[in-house]
């Protein structure tokens, strides 16, 4: 079933690439509806599904093609390729703490040594997620700290992580704005930072931080 569930990923994300660069419009409905059909079918042979992602899956537009859907979508099927992993090793242990979806993007990297990968590859998703959520409010199209300083920002925030209209609402914003756009711009991409080729121990404190940034974001909603 995960060979099954990476081709349907892939499917999908290959669509949202040809969609966004408008490559064989004619076809988007039925890619758009093999995807889910196949995805459905896929979640009705699941036996354990823990975090419940057939009841979000379900949720979503199924029948016609949706790019902010698809997004979602693909970002479900991702979540559910976390059931198929090896339970850690006790040295490896730390991956019970991690947030599914950050497992489920940055495992197979960090696993094989790709540890800057690793933590690019689990920031990315963080970024995309907002992107997309901030598109689908805002219509903008903004990317990595300036998405995140937007976004976040204390005058005008599209989503906010405390009450803004008290002093340390205040404080408490402006403290995940400047996590969130200081990881965009020192951490998302290591191998661009010539003193940062991150060993498997940095990494694994690096990816700590990409999985609290996951959890603050689906505390908003955003997953």
């Amino acid at each position: 079933m995960k060979e099954h569930l990476e081709t349907i990923i892939e499917t999908g994300e290959d669509l949202l690439h040809m969609h966004q660069h408008e490559a064989y419009e004619e076809h988007v409905e039925d890619v758009y509806l093999d995807v889910t059909t196949k995805a459905k079918l896929f979640f009705d042979k699941l036996k354990d599904d823990p975090l419940n992602l057939k009841q979000d899956f379900l949720s979503k537009q199924l029948d016609s093609f949706d790019e902010s859907e698809l997004y979602d979508i693909l970002g479900i099927l991702k979540k559910a390729k976390c059931y198929f992993e090896v339970p850690p090793s006790e040295v490896d242990s730390f991956w019970e703490y991690i947030h599914p979806l950050i497992r489920a993007m940055g495992k197979d990297k960090f696993d094989n040594g790709f540890y800057a990968d690793a933590v690019e590859t689990a920031l990315k998703e963080v970024n995309n997620i907002i992107k997309n959520a901030n598109k689908k409010i805002t219509g903008q199209e903004l990317d990595g700290a300036s998405l995140m300083t937007k976004v976040f920002s204390v005058a005008n925030p599209v989503f906010s992580f405390a009450d803004i209209t008290t002093e340390t609402g205040k404080s408490i914003q402006q403290g995940y704005m400047q996590i969130f756009a200081g990881a965009m711009t020192g951490i998302r991409n290591p191998k661009a930072h010539n003193n940062m080729l991150p060993d498997k121990n940095k990494t694994i404190h690096l990816l700590f931080i990409a999985s609290f940034m996951t959890v603050k974001i689906e505390e908003l909603g955003l997953i």
